[in-house]
């Protein structure tokens, strides 16, 4: 199985890039699928007034994300909660395409610097991604308290919790495929 992950954070200091670290370790640890980032902080996008497919001059950068998502047999979204919310940087990259999320597996990692990991942003972004046609896996990989719960990649506490929910995410994956 070929994965993309989807790193949405672009802020300074961003704490859940390294949940997207976490999860393609542990893929690449425990798994014989094949694991990327995209990294929305490194590639900078500009913000896309279109969709990829009615574009008259289509962009290379959304070329090359329709082109990853394509050929991904599945995605895991990481989606920090900011205000109840996901960051536009995510919006941004969801609404240029269209077509690649049909039928498209998606596995979502809601994170949260507070209790509820993601709760309020997971029913919202579900929503919009069912709109569209994505098939959104059951199993979730949850993470409030960040920046406690995942200090750094060498300390990230109450590990084997996070490996058996890595588990279950990769799982529902695997099974979307089916």
């Amino acid at each position: 199985m070929k994965i993309q992950i989807i790193s949405s954070s672009i802020r300074d200091g961003r704490e859940s890039h390294k949940v997207a670290l976490f999860l393609k370790r542990w893929i690449q640890e425990n798994t014989d699928s094949e694991v990327n980032i995209i990294d929305l902080k490194a590639r900078n996008y500009p913000l896309f007034n279109e969709r990829l497919s009615w574009m008259k001059e289509k962009h290379p950068d959304a070329l090359e994300l329709s082109e990853e998502i394509q050929n991904a047999d599945a995605v895991i979204i990481i989606l920090p909660e900011y205000n109840g919310g996901y960051p536009a940087s995510l919006k941004n990259v969801v609404d240029v395409l269209y077509a690649e999320w049909q039928n498209k597996p998606i596995g979502l990692a809601p994170i949260s610097s507070g209790d509820m990991a993601g709760a309020q942003v997971t029913t919202q972004f579900e929503f919009i991604m069912y709109k569209i046609g994505a098939r959104v896996v059951k199993p979730r990989f949850h993470v409030a308290r960040v920046q406690e719960n995942f200090a750094s990649l060498d300390e990230i506490k109450n590990l084997s919790f996070y490996e058996k929910n890595a588990q279950n995410l990769y799982n529902g994956l695997k099974e979307a495929q089916r």
